[in-house]
C-alpha cells in the first residue's frame, strides 16, 4: 500500500477518534454509561478490598420469622438482642427494619421493644415513599454549606416510617431506602436524603455518627464533602458516594445470626466497642439487592459496607477533571491506533493495541484501589480500537479493490437471491419497532410467596416447569406469543409479531382454557400437597410498540405500552374482587363470540378506573 493511502486510512481512523471521542465524553455520550459501569466493576474486582472488623451484622434469617405470621420479626426478641448487644458494649445500632403493626402499648413485646430502644443509641430506618406520608422525626441537623449545589439529592414528599410510639424514643431516625442505576444494580448510596423538606442521613451514615457520637452532619465544598467528626469524605451532586463492595466471604465472616445472640446469655466481649446493623436477608421481607458482584444482596449488607467504607476513610469517587482528561485520553490513544493500524505491520500493530490495553486497565485499577479515583477503563481502549479499525478497514479495502471488482461480476452470474444470502450481515434479522394493536394477557398464581416458603426447592421448581408447559401450550394453541415467564407467572401477547384475526376472542378462550387447565392442575396430587394457589388472569387491548429491545449483546422481541400495565393490574385486581378472569373494556368490546359479565368500575393501581368484565 502506498504513502497516500496510508495517510488516508490514517487520517480517517484519527478523524473517527475524534468523533467518538468528543460523543462518548459529550452530554449526549451519557448513554455509553450503561457498558461504562461494568467494566468499573471488573476493575474494583481485580483486588479484594479491605476491610474492618468495627462492624458488624446481626442477620434474622428466614426461620427467625417464619414462624410469626406476616413475616414480622417477634418485638420481644428484638428487644432482648437489643438490650444484650447494650449489655455487651456496642457503640451504636442501626435497625434496617420499618416496625410496622402491631404498634399496641399494650403488646408486651412492643412495651419491651419501645424500652430497648430507649435506653439505646439506636438509629431506626424509614424507606422513602414516592406519595405524601408521615415525617420521620428529624434527629440530626443536616447542614449544606454555602455554594454546595446539591442538583440530585434524593427528595420525597413522605416515608414510610415504623409506630410512632417506637421512632418517638430512638436515638436517629435514617433512610434505608437504595436505588439501583439504570441496570437497576445498586454502585452508589445517597448519604443524606430530603424528606419533607427537611435532611436525614443514611442509615449507615447515621449509625456512624451516633458511633462518633458527632451531633452534626455536614456537607460542603463545590466538589461536596461529607463531613462529621472525624469522618471526610467526597459525594457527589446527588450527595451520594460510592461503595467499595465486601466478597462474599468477608460479608459472612462479620455476621453474626439473630437466633445465635438471642440464645446466649453471657456476655459476648466481641461486640464491644462496635457499630452493629440489625436486618434480614429472607428474601419474603423484600430486602434484597442487585449489586455489581451479587445479584441477591441483603440492603443490611449493603449498609454494613457504606459504613466499613466510611470508617476506613474510602470512596471511590469520579474526580471533577473526569471528563476532560478522559476524553483527551481517548483521543491520543485513538490516534495512537489509527496511526499503528496505517502504518505498522498487522501482527505488531495488534500485539501493541493489546498490550496498550492491558497497561490502560491496569492504571485505572492502581488508580481506583491506591488512590480511590475512578477512571474510565472502557471508552479509551474501545476509541483506541475502533479507530485501528477504521484505518485497516481502508486499508483492507485498497488492497482488496480487484477481488472486490471480480466479486461484481460474480454476481451477474448468480441468483440475486442467492447472493443476497451469502453477502448477508448478522443483524438482518433485528427487527424495527413498529406500533400495533394487540391483546396482552399476564397471569398469576395466587399466595405463592407463602408456597415457595414452605416447600422443598426441588418440588417447587418441578411442579412449575409442569405448570408452565400445560400454560404454554395453551397460549400456543390459541396462537399467542409467550412473551415471558416471570416466577410463578406468565406474560402472553395476541396478533403479535403477525396479524390474527380476532385476537381478543382468541385472549379471551385463551384465559378460559388457562383457567381450566390450572384448575385441574391444582387438583393433582403433587399440586394439592403443595397448596399450589389458583391462577388470577388480566386481559387488555390496546395500541402497543412492539420490537426488539435491549443492547447489541442481548435483545429481546417485547411489547410495551398502557394495555400492558392495564392488563397485569387487572391480574391483581382479581384478589380484591374474588374473580379469577378480568377482562378490560378495551377487550370485550371487541369479543364477538360468548357472553360476558360486567364486573363494574374498576380502581387499577397506577393505571386509573376501568370497566372491567368476566367470563360468565
Amino acid at each position: 500500500m502506498n504513502r497516500r493511502s496510508a495517510w488516508i486510512a490514517a487520517c480517517a481512523g484519527c478523524l473517527t477518534a475524534l468523533l467518538l471521542a468528543a460523543f462518548i465524553w459529550s452530554d449526549a455520550g451519557r448513554v455509553t454509561d450503561r457498558l461504562r459501569e461494568p467494566a468499573i466493576d471488573m476493575v474494583a474486582a481485580l483486588r479484594q478490598p479491605s476491610v474492618t472488623d468495627q462492624v458488624v451484622v446481626v442477620n434474622i434469617a428466614s426461620s427467625d420469622i417464619s414462624s410469626r405470621g406476616n413475616h414480622r420479626v417477634d418485638r420481644g426478641d428484638l428487644a432482648t438482642v437489643i438490650d444484650r448487644l447494650v449489655r455487651d458494649g456496642v457503640s451504636a445500632i442501626g435497625l434496617d427494619l420499618v416496625l410496622g403493626q402491631p404498634c399496641d402499648a399494650a403488646d408486651p413485646g412492643s412495651r419491651a421493644l419501645a424500652a430497648a430502644l430507649k435506653t439505646a443509641p439506636v438509629t431506626l430506618g424509614f424507606l422513602m415513599f414516592d406519595r405524601a406520608g408521615k415525617i420521620p422525626p428529624n434527629r440530626v441537623p443536616v447542614a449544606i454549606g454555602q455554594g454546595t449545589a446539591l442538583t440530585g439529592l434524593w427528595r420525597s414528599s413522605g416515608a414510610e416510617i415504623s409506630c410512632d410510639a417506637l421512632a418517638a424514643v430512638v436515638s436517629g431516625a435514617s433512610s434505608a431506602s437504595l436505588s439501583g442505576g439504570s441496570d437497576g444494580i445498586i454502585r452508589s448510596a445517597p448519604a443524606v436524603v430530603a424528606v419533607g423538606g427537611k435532611g436525614f442521613p443514611l442509615l449507615a451514615v447515621d449509625t456512624v455518627r451516633l458511633a462518633k457520637r458527632a451531633n452534626v452532619l455536614l456537607i460542603t465544598g463545590k466538589q461536596p464533602r461529607l463531613r462529621f467528626s472525624s469522618i471526610d469524605l467526597p459525594v457527589d451532586a446527588s450527595a451520594s458516594m460510592r461503595v467499595r463492595f465486601s466478597t462474599a466471604a468477608q460479608s459472612t465472616a462479620r455476621t453474626v445470626p439473630f437466633r445465635e445472640v438471642l440464645k446466649t446469655t453471657d456476655v459476648n466481649p466481641d461486640f464491644a466497642g462496635k457499630i452493629v446493623l440489625i436486618g434480614s436477608n429472607a428474601p419474603e421481607l423484600g430486602g434484597l439487592r442487585a449489586t455489581p458482584f451479587n445479584p441477591l444482596t441483603s440492603s443490611t449488607q449493603i449498609q454494613a459496607d457504606i459504613a466499613s467504607n466510611l470508617l476506613m476513610a474510602v470512596a471511590p469517587r469520579v474526580p471533577g477533571w473526569f471528563a476532560q482528561r478522559m476524553f483527551i485520553a481517548s483521543l491520543a490513544m485513538g490516534i495512537a491506533g489509527a496511526m499503528l493500524a496505517a502504518f505498522v505491520q498487522p501482527a505488531l500493530a495488534s500485539t501493541i493495541l493489546v498490550l496498550v490495553g492491558i497497561a490502560w486497565t491496569f492504571a485505572c485499577a492502581i488508580a481506583h484501589h491506591s488512590y480511590n479515583l475512578i477512571l474510565d477503563p472502557l471508552y479509551p481502549v474501545l476509541v483506541m480500537l475502533l479507530a485501528s479499525m477504521v484505518s485497516a478497514v481502508l486499508q483492507y479495502a485498497s488492497v482488496r479493490r480487484t477481488a472486490f471488482v471480480m466479486r461484481q461480476r460474480f454476481e451477474q452470474r448468480l441468483p440475486p437471491q442467492i447472493v443476497s444470502r451469502l453477502i448477508s450481515q448478522p443483524d438482518i434479522l433485528k427487527l424495527e419497532g413498529e406500533q400495533r394493536y394487540v391483546s396482552s394477557m399476564f397471569t398469576d398464581v395466587e399466595n405463592f410467596t407463602t408456597t415457595t416458603v414452605q416447600s422443598d426447592p426441588g418440588d417447587l421448581i418441578q411442579i412449575l416447569e409442569d405448570y408452565f408447559e400445560g400454560m404454554i401450550r395453551i397460549v400456543l394453541a390459541h396462537d399467542g406469543m409467550v412473551d415471558h415467564t416471570m416466577g410463578d407467572g406468565l406474560h402472553a401477547l395476541f396478533n403479535l409479531p403477525v396479524d390474527l384475526d380476532h385476537h381478543e376472542d382468541a385472549a379471551v378462550k385463551c384465559s378460559t382454557a388457562l383457567l381450566e387447565f390450572s384448575e385441574q392442575f391444582r387438583r393433582l396430587p403433587k399440586a394439592r400437597a403443595l397448596n399450589f394457589g389458583r391462577t388470577r388472569i388480566g386481559i387488555a387491548s390496546g395500541l402497543v410498540t412492539a420490537g426488539d429491545i435491549g443492547s447489541s449483546g442481548k435483545f429481546d422481541y417485547t411489547a410495551i405500552g398502557p394495555a400492558i400495565n392495564m392488563a397485569a393490574r387487572l391480574q391483581e385486581a382479581n384478589k380484591m374482587l374474588g374473580t379469577s378472569i378480568l377482562i378490560a373494556e378495551s377487550t370485550a368490546s371487541r369479543v364477538t363470540g360468548g357472553e360476558l359479565k360486567d364486573v363494574g368500575i374498576v380502581d387499577l393501581r397506577g393505571v386509573g378506573s376501568t370497566r372491567a368484565f368476566s367470563p360468565s
